[in-house]
């Protein structure tokens, strides 16, 4: 049997924010820990990310959340290009995010 993670269904998605931002060169910016949970062949495979959401105060939480799962999805999406590996979907570009 051939394992095809791309037939892999998500069970469970959660992303928590940390609740005070972190001032940076860049700006202020909250970390959002996102977690993936698959189901795949009977296995359950998981994913963890943390990544930087720029801190504007006049978002809301749900906004904030939509952020934080685009920058996951752009460093993973970049991390299968730096191992050689093209997703099978396009990239989000960056004014997308």
């Amino acid at each position: 049997m051939e394992l095809r993670p791309n037939a892999a269904k998500v069970v469970d998605l959660a992303t928590t924010l940390d609740s005070v931002p972190e001032h940076t060169v860049l700006g202020p910016i909250l970390w959002a820990s996102i977690r993936i949970e698959y189901t795949l062949a009977g296995l359950a495979p998981t994913v963890d990310i943390r990544v930087p959401v720029p801190f504007e105060p006049s978002e809301t939480e749900a906004e904030r959340h939509a952020h934080a799962l685009r920058r996951a999805r752009l460093l993973i999406d970049h991390a299968c290009r730096a191992a050689g590996i093209v997703p099978d979907e396009p990239a989000l570009l960056l004014w997308q995010i």
